[in-house]
C-alpha cells in the first residue's frame, strides 16, 4: 500500500459512482440513522443497559469508508461504531439484540453498545477505551502483509489476476477508525510509527468531529490536529523545536505499563480516592461511572483520604460474600437486602482499587465466615464482574486458588439480569 499526498488547496478527483451505487449508498446513510434514532429511543426509555454514543452525524464517513471493502478487508472501531459495524454489512437484528443484551445478538448479550464485532465480516470490534482500536488494526495489518507474502511465496499457486481480486486476503486492507481524541495517546503513536516503518496496509481513519466526547479540541490542544505530531514534538507540541537546539537533552521516555487503578462507588469515596490519587507519586488511574453523577451521600471531612489498594467490607454477612465495584456495589448492597428475608445472610466487598487487588480482604472472608459459621465452615463465593477480564474476575481468580472443598466461586456477568 503506498501513501499518497494532496498539495495542499488541491481538489483530489475521483470518479463519480453511478445512480444505483449513489443510491445504495445513500440507503446505507438512512438506515444508519434510522437505526441510532431507534436507539436513542430505547436509551432514553431505559431498555438499553450500559452506555451508548451514537454516531448520529457521521454516517457519509463510515459509508464511503467502508464503500470499496470486500468482506476479507477489516476495520476496527470506537465507542461510537454503530455506523461503522453497520458499513460493514453487519445486520441491524443482532446489533439491536447486542444493545439490549440478547443472547441473539452479536456477542450474545455480553458486550453492549461498545464492544460489537464479527470477525467474519472482517468487524474486529468497536471499543470502549480511547485509541484502543489502533493497535488492534496494527495487528491486523500485520497479519495481513504477512499472509500476502506468504502466499507470494507459495509454489504451484495460480495467482493470475490475484492484484486485482479484492476479494483475495493476500490483499487485505484494514480501516481503522478512530476521532481525534485518540491522536493523544500513546497507542495510536506507536501504531502509526509502525505502520509507517513496516509499510503495513493500514488506513488511519480520523473522524474530527470537534469533540472529544465533551471536550472541544481548542480546550486540550495547543495546536492543530495537522500540526500536532513531529520530532521532538510531544502530542501536545510542548517541547515542539527543543530537540533541533537540544537535541543530546530532549529525549522520549517509556510510557508506564502499570499504574494504580481506582473505582470508587460512594461521594465520599471519590472525594477520599481522588485525593490519595493526587498525593501518590506513581500514575494513578481514576474511573468514575456516569451513572453515579446524580448520587448524594455524607460529607466527608476536608482532610479525607482513602489508602490505595485497600478494599472495604460494605455489609457484613455469614453465608455469601459478594465482591464488586464502583456503581455495581450499589447493585450487590441490594441484592444482599433482598436476600435477607430468604434466610441468606450475604457479605458486600467494595473493591475500591481495582489494581493492585487485595487479595487479603478479599480471601480475609475465609476467616471471617468461619468463625461465624460453625456448622461447615464452608463458603459460597459470588463474585460480580461483566466480563471475566474485569476486577470482579480476578477477585474470583484469587479465591479459587485458594479454595478447599465446599467453596464455590463464580463470577457472574451484571448483564444476566437483563438478558431475555
Amino acid at each position: 500500500m503506498r501513501a499518497t499526498s494532496i498539495p495542499a488547496g488541491a481538489v483530489p478527483e475521483f470518479p463519480e459512482l453511478p445512480t444505483e451505487s449513489l443510491l445504495e449508498a445513500y440507503r446505507r446513510m438512512t438506515l444508519i440513522r434510522v437505526f441510532e434514532e431507534r436507539v436513542s429511543e430505547l436509551y432514553r426509555n431505559s431498555e438499553v443497559p450500559g452506555f451508548v454514543h451514537l454516531s448520529i452525524g457521521q454516517e457519509a464517513a463510515a459509508v464511503g469508508a467502508c464503500w470499496p471493502l470486500a468482506v476479507t478487508d477489516v476495520i476496527t472501531s470506537n465507542h461510537r461504531g454503530h455506523g461503522h459495524c453497520l458499513a460493514k454489512s453487519l445486520a441491524p437484528e443482532p446489533m439491536m439484540a447486542e444493545l439490549l443484551a440478547r443472547v441473539t445478538g452479536t456477542n450474545k448479550g455480553l458486550g453492549g453498545s461498545m464492544h460489537i464485532a464479527d470477525p467474519d465480516l472482517g468487524i474486529f470490534g468497536a471499543n470502549g477505551i480511547v485509541a484502543a482500536g489502533v493497535p488492534i488494526a496494527g495487528g491486523a495489518a500485520l497479519a495481513a502483509k504477512l499472509r500476502a507474502g506468504r502466499d507470494r511465496a507459495g509454489a504451484g499457486r495460480d495467482r493470475a489476476g490475484a492484484g486485482r481480486d479484492r476479494a483475495g486476503k493476500e490483499n487485505s486492507v484494514v480501516v481503522s477508525f478512530f476521532g481525534d481524541g485518540a491522536v493523544a495517546q500513546g497507542a495510536f503513536h506507536e501504531t502509526a510509527n509502525l505502520a509507517a516503518l513496516w509499510r503495513l496496509p493500514i488506513v488511519f481513519f480520523c473522524e474530527n468531529n470537534g469533540y472529544a466526547e465533551f471536550s472541544p479540541i481548542a480546550d486540550q490542544h495547543p495546536v492543530p490536529m495537522a500540526a500536532r505530531v513531529g520530532k521532538g514534538g510531544n502530542v501536545f507540541a510542548l517541547t515542539r523545536g527543543l530537540h533541533a537546539k537540544w537535541p543530546d537533552r530532549l529525549l522520549d521516555t517509556p510510557i508506564s505499563e502499570t499504574a494504580v487503578m481506582v473505582m470508587p462507588s460512594t461521594p465520599a469515596d471519590t472525594y477520599g480516592l481522588l485525593r490519595s490519587a493526587i498525593l501518590d507519586p506513581n500514575p494513578v488511574v481514576f474511573i468514575e461511572n456516569r451513572q453515579q453523577y446524580g448520587m448524594k451521600g455524607p460529607k466527608p471531612p476536608a482532610d479525607y483520604l482513602i489508602p490505595l489498594g485497600k478494599a472495604k467490607v460494605v455489609r457484613e454477612g455469614t453465608d455469601i460474600t459478594i465482591v464488586s465495584v464502583s456503581r455495581m456495589v450499589q447493585e450487590a448492597l441490594a441484592a444482599a437486602e433482598a436476600l435477607a428475608p430468604r434466610g441468606i445472610s450475604a457479605e458486600v466487598i467494595d473493591l475500591r482499587t481495582v489494581a493492585p487487588l487485595d487479595k487479603e480482604t478479599i480471601l480475609g472472608h475465609r476467616l471471617r465466615h468461619r468463625r461465624r459459621d460453625r456448622r461447615a465452615g464452608r463458603l459460597p463465593g459470588l463474585l460480580d464482574a461483566r466480563r471475566a477480564g474485569h476486577a470482579g474476575g480476578a477477585a474470583a481468580d484469587a479465591v479459587a486458588l485458594r479454595a478447599e472443598p465446599g467453596e464455590a466461586v463464580a463470577a457472574r456477568p451484571a448483564y444476566d439480569r437483563a438478558r431475555r
